[in-house]
Parts: structure tokens; sequence; C-alpha cells
């Protein structure tokens, strides 16, 4: 067992406080095999550094330890952990958490589940899998299930897998192991619990209209005796990332970890948990109702994003896991229930139940804070007085004693030493880090989880106040400037930076963190859309209605491969928006679109089909029922397959890029190796007039590029000061027979 030393170092040298601010959240706008390898012992490997842009540096997957995922043998006597970037699952001894045997997969493990003496884990992202293992980890069988299987719960001889992103849950025949129904649920399912008959399904983010009266995530329910769903539990308005769902040791209660978007609000100030709160919703199982939620916030220190929920075997105390600050909460149920019993009395906090969410100081008796050392606690599980906790980024897992009345940690243990973080891993943690905010109330990941659209509208003041927006996406942030709804931001670096920078409330290396948080937003890259079919590739209707994109002209604004002309437009929501807004919008790319709606800048669209035939009849044209089904399959399947390199940024001598400006020198082309056989290219930048003369050209050599890694090259490509509009240049990618390996990049002079 190695032992590893908390805190990455260099982000603790950065910050000791302030905010990444909601500015830089709302402002800016190969298919997985899962086969598997025989078990073995764990090893460990060396992270690349990032300094030097001129240098590759590693943007997907990586030599980090990564659990995400944590459970406990029912005799408690083994520990075993998930991981994502090392892929892999883990099996330690509880006597003296010594690694017992590892378990290799050629994909992310997304969840664990013990039951019994079987090990259920849900595996990889498009077309995941269900795989059961023999308490020491020797694989017994697998069967195909949805996209990205992100929790299990085993019924009898059935199981039941939560997809994240096909939005259902999986129904399998262990005795088969065959898929026997899908069920439909809410929005990007991420944990599971059964009490009884019924399945509960913690869902991540909300269906709503953002511009609905009330936008809130919800728990889809199950009957398992007929595996139909039944009528979900609305969490409160505000409610959004939902991370776990844990139910009393009686049956009688549910708790759901979550936050409370407080986006009725302007963003002027964060204190007193202006913009984001933390909650636990408790749901009452008799009524299927919430009966109320609480803050986990203490009154000028937030508890931003909590994630992994665990109860003691008596019901007495409920313990979570605080992510932005890497913390241990426990929370005293019992304390809790006489608080509540309080309500409306003349001895009571609060009115209502309803306003105990909107009560900060309600739960402070209740509650009691552990710093695990480390960063990203995420899963948790426990196992009679021990707690454990997988600590995301840091590598590692806590175990935590929880005997007496003060929690406190026992050990520490991962499979091997954390390789020191490299700008992107260090960006990805500083992106979930509360602590680099303001009173800890929120990270950037508070409204942009995974980096992503948070699905809630904010009134943020770049753009002035009354106008609200829709929360961006952050994919591909740095390769298609402008940035914000408005296109206000020249581009991503400097959103980011200005965001960092702009703000007094940061007291840290605000380069450095700016940099680090560019390096990870560079390296996103879409996931594949749960419409293609498992092997990647577009279904039949998508194929239809890739040919008619090109028929009624939505590819004049949304080019391949970035399918965006990355130019302001007149929106077809201007004329039903409420506000004081008449500016043109910037033209959002399609990219990975199925994963960020609600749809349009005002966030008031969530069927693809009927937003599809509110634009085409917009442009004066008729379209069917059918090619406006086919039309929106391919628009939510549109991602980078097929795209073995990619073009970052092209920049021009004024440090602007992705824009053809007369008389700016293109002076560097940053380039990303997107497919794992990839062969070795050549990738050449030509300028041409408007009248497609070649004014310019130059080519570079990409050799031993590593699958996922960035790099840069200097180029000298002269543009003329009376360069005519309509000039475009081209970025083209071919292997050395002069096969293409990507779609030409395209940027005209408008």
């Amino acid at each position: 067992m190695k032992q590893t030393s908390g805190k990455l170092s260099l982000r603790r040298a950065l910050v000791t406080g302030g905010i990444l601010t909601l500015g830089l959240g709302v402002l800016l706008a190969g298919l997985i095999a899962c086969g598997k390898k025989d078990s073995g012992t764990a090893t460990t490997t060396t992270a690349s550094t990032v300094n030097d842009p001129n240098n590759p540096v590693t943007v997907v997957g990586g030599p980090y330890f990564s659990p995400s995922s944590i459970a406990v043998s029912e005799d408690g006597k083994w520990i075993y952990v998930g991981g994502t970037t090392d892929e892999a699952i883990y099996q330690y001894s509880a006597a003296d958490y010594a690694l017992q045997s590892v378990y290799e997969t050629d994909s992310p493990v997304n969840s664990l589940t013990v039951s019994g003496d079987k090990i259920y884990a849900g595996m990889g992202k498009l077309g995941g899998e269900l795989v059961v293992l023999s308490s020491d980890l020797k694989e017994e069988g697998s069967v195909v299930v949805g996209h990205t299987p992100n929790d299990v719960v085993v019924k009898g001889n059935t199981a039941y897998v939560a997809n994240r992103f096909s939005c259902t849950v999986s129904v399998v025949d262990l005795t088969t192991m065959t898929e026997t129904k899908e069920i439909e649920v809410s929005r990007e399912p991420m944990a599971l619990t059964l009490v009884g008959d019924k399945l509960y399904v913690a869902c991540h983010l909300p269906d709503d209209a953002a511009s609905a009266d009330s936008v809130s995530a919800q728990v889809s329910v199950i009957n398992t005796k007929t595996n139909e769903a039944a009528d979900p539990i609305v969490l409160c308005n505000g409610a959004g990332n939902v991370k776990d769902i844990v139910a009393s040791p009686d049956g009688k209660t549910l708790y759901v970890s979550h936050l409370v978007a407080r986006y009725t609000y302007p963003t002027t100030q964060l204190d007193a948990g202006w913009v984001n709160t933390n909650a636990v919703s408790v749901i009452d199982v008799a009524s299927n109702k919430v009966s109320y939620a609480f803050l986990l916030d203490d009154v000028e220190w937030g508890a931003a994003n909590p994630w992994g929920l665990a109860i003691n075997d008596k019901g007495s105390a409920l313990y979570v896991a605080i992510s932005g600050s890497s913390e241990l909460m426990k929370v005293d149920l019992s304390n809790l229930d006489k608080l509540v019993s309080r309500v409306g009395t003349s001895t009571g906090k609060v009115d209502s139940l309803e306003d105990i969410v909107d009560y900060i100081p309600f739960a402070s008796t209740c509650k009691t804070r552990l710093d695990l050392g480390g960063e990203g606690a995420r899963s948790i599980a426990i196992s009679g007085n021990t707690v454990y906790c997988a600590q995301y980024f840091s590598g590692d897992i806590v175990a935590v004693n929880v005997s007496g009345s003060t929690p406190k940690i026992s050990a520490t243990f991962a499979p091997g030493a954390q390789p020191e973080a490299d700008a992107i891993r260090l960006g990805e943690t500083l992106w979930n880090d509360s602590t680099i905010c303001y009173q800890g109330w929120q990270s950037c990941a508070s409204c942009h989880p995974d980096a992503r659209s948070g699905s809630f509208n904010w009134d943020e003041l770049g753009d002035g106040m009354g106008t609200m927006k829709q929360t961006k996406s952050m994919l591909y942030t740095m390769r298609t400037p402008p940035c914000l709804a408005t296109g206000l931001e020249s581009n991503g670096e400097h959103a980011v930076s200005g965001s960092v920078a702009g703000t007094p409330l940061f007291n840290a290396d605000n380069a450095e963190i700016s940099e680090s948080i560019i390096a990870y937003l560079t390296a996103l890259a879409p996931e594949q859309s749960p419409y293609l079919n498992d092997d990647g590739t577009l279904t039949e209707s998508a194929t239809r209605g890739k040919a008619l994109f090109e028929e009624f002209g939505c590819v004049t604004c949304h080019p391949a491969p970035l399918y965006t002309d990355m130019q302001t437009h007149t929106s077809i929501d201007i004329d039903t928006d409420p506000s004081w807004e008449d500016r043109d919008m910037d033209t959002s790319t399609l990219l990975e679109i199925w994963r960020t709606y609600p749809w349009g800048y005002l966030g008031s669209h969530t069927d693809m089909v009927e937003y599809v035939k509110t634009n085409v009849a917009k442009m004066g044209k008729t379209i069917t029922d059918q090619q406006a089904e086919d039309l929106a399959n391919f628009v939510l399947s549109i991602g980078a397959e097929g795209e073995q390199y990619g073009a970052i940024q092209i920049k021009n001598a004024d440090g602007s890029y992705n824009k053809l400006k007369a008389g700016q020198n293109l002076v560097s082309l940053s380039v990303i190796k997107q497919a794992a056989d990839a062969p070795d290219a050549t990738v050449t930048l030509t300028l041409y007039d408007k009248d497609g003369k070649q004014l310019d050209t130059e080519s570079k050599e990409i050799k031993d590029l590593a699958y996922g890694t960035y790099t840069t090259f200097d180029v000298d490509i002269t543009v003329p000061a009376d360069l005519a509009t309509g000039a475009y240049y081209v970025v083209s990618f071919k292997s050395a027979d002069g096969t293409a390996l990507a779609t030409d990049l395209k940027i005209i002079l408008y």
C-alpha cells in the first residue's frame, strides 16, 4: 500500500481564497471499446507536463488515478473502487487497506455495486456495459446497456442500470444476461435506490424550459412489479446538479443531494448564497413527495457541490461528500428532526417546511465538517463505523472513523502515487474547486457541470440588467470565438482571463489559474451522442436528416467541422423575448447539442423536432413531420465522428484567432489528434482571395502526436491589407497517400 500526500501542491500554491466568478460560468458561451484485459497488479505511469504551448499535451485519459465509485462487501471485509481515467477496478482489504487485486478495463468505470458475493460494474460510454464480477474480480458476464451506465441496483435476478446520457433505466435479466427493457426517465439519471417495489432514480438536470415559471430536477419513480414509470417527484425550484440518493434503513425517507440555483436573482453578489446554495432534499416515501429541503451551507462558508450520500445503520446520521471543498459532512438526523418538528411554532426558526431551504442557519446545529485533505470528494460508502470517500482528483480513498460524535480520518490509501497534475488536470481540478471561490459558495462546475450547460437562465451583468440568458456549454469555447450569447467577448481566452483577473475576489496568482482553466477548456472533446448507433454511426433517420441539413440551408450558418460560422445573426427568439433584448446573437456550435437543452438563448425550447419546424418556418420554407424528425435526429447526433484531427486555433498577429482579418498575418496553428488510430499527417493552411485564387500556403508535418494531445506550429502567412470580403483560408489534414483525415475548416473574411 502506498500513501498519497493529499492536496495537489501546485493548486494550493496558486490559491488560498477568492472566486472563479459566475462571469466565467454563465457568460462563456472514439467510440469507447469495452473489451477486458486480465486482472493483474496496479501500475503507475508518468504524467506529461504542460508548460510550453509548442509541446504536445495530454488532453484525454491519462495516467491519473480518478476514483469515481466505491462499494464495500456486505461482510465489510473488502473495499472496491472504480476508476475512470485509470480504467480499472481495485480491491482492497478493509483490515489493512492493502491492495488485493486489480481488474483492468478498456473503458471508464462509472459505478460499482455489491450485491451478495457479486460486483456489478457500469462501464463505458456509448454502448456501455454492465459487467458482473466475482468477489475477487473475475469476470462472470456482461451485457450492453445504455450510454454511460452510472449506477446499478439489484433485486433478485434483475439488475436496474441508470444510463446517464440515454436518459433511461435498463432492466437486465441476470440469469440470461440480457436487457429485457429500457424505461425512459428524466434527464441524466445519476443514482438509484430501491425501497420495496419502488425504484427511485435521481436525475441530474431539469427537463423544463429555462424560461418556465419553475425549473427543477426530478426523481423519477419506477414500479418494479410492472417495470413502468410512475409519477415523478419534483424537487424544489432551482434544484439541479443532482448527484446521489439514499434511503433510510426503515425505507420511510429518501435523501437527495443537489444544488439550489437562485436563478431568479441578478448575479450582483455571492454573499449568503445569492447565486447558488447547496442542499439535501428529504422525501417522504409514503406520499412520494418532498417534505422539505435543507441547506448544507454555513452563513459565511458554502458547502459547494454536494455529491455522494451514505446513512448509518441506525438512521441517525447522514454523511455527505462536499465535492467542491473535499469535505465529509455529518448531519445529525435526530437533531434535524427536532428542528423540523418546531417549524411553524413559536420556537421554530421558519414558518413553513417550504421556507427551510431559504434559511441558511436552519441546520447549523446538526452539521459537522471534516476536511479530507484531498481534491474532489465524490462517491462514498459506509460499513459499520467507517465511511469511505473517494477523492477524484487526488486519486485516493479516505477512511473516516465515525464511531464518535466527531468523524476522524483513520487512513488514506491509493493504488499508487498520483502523478503531478499537468495544466489540463489542474484546470479541471480548479474548475470543480469551490475553495478558490468567495466564501466557497460555488465552483465553475456549479453552473457548468462537466463544463457543459447547467440548464438555468441567468441575468448576467455584462450584457445589461434584465436580459436573462441560457447557460452555455464550454465545449469548443476555445475554437469558436466570439463568446457569450451576444458575442461581446472576442474569444474564449479573453473571457477566461478577464473573468479571473477582473474580479477583486481573487487573492491568488490569477494568471496561472487562467492558464490552467484555458488548457482544460481547450482540451474538451464532445461525448458521442446517444442518438447514434452503438457503433458510432448515424441512424437511417439521421442520415436522411444530414441531407436535409444541406437542402434547407442549415449548413450556411452551421458548417462542419465546427458547426458554426462564428458570426452573429438575428435569433428566431428575439420576437418572443420579454426583455428589451434586440441584439444579434452568436451562432452557437451544434456539436453535442443533444446535451445542452433547453435550446435558444432564452432556453425556451425542449423539443428539437418542434424547434426545427419553427426554424424552417422562419426561413419561409415548409417541412413535413417526417423530415422534421429526420433533421432533428441528425442535429442531435452531431459530434466529432470521422474527424481524426482538428484545428484548435489559427492565431493572427494581433492575438485574435479563428477570424480572418485584412492585414493581420497568420502566425500560429494549433492542432489536436482526435482519433487513436489516426496516422501521421500533413496539415496545410492556405489563404485564398474571394475568387478562389491561392495567395499563400504553408504545410507542417504531424509526426508521433499521441492520441488526445495537441501541439502548436509557428506559421507565416501574409494577409494583404486590402484583402476583400469573401476571401478565406482553409485548414486541411491529409495522410501520406493524400486521404483526407478531417473536414476542411474554412474561415471567411466577412
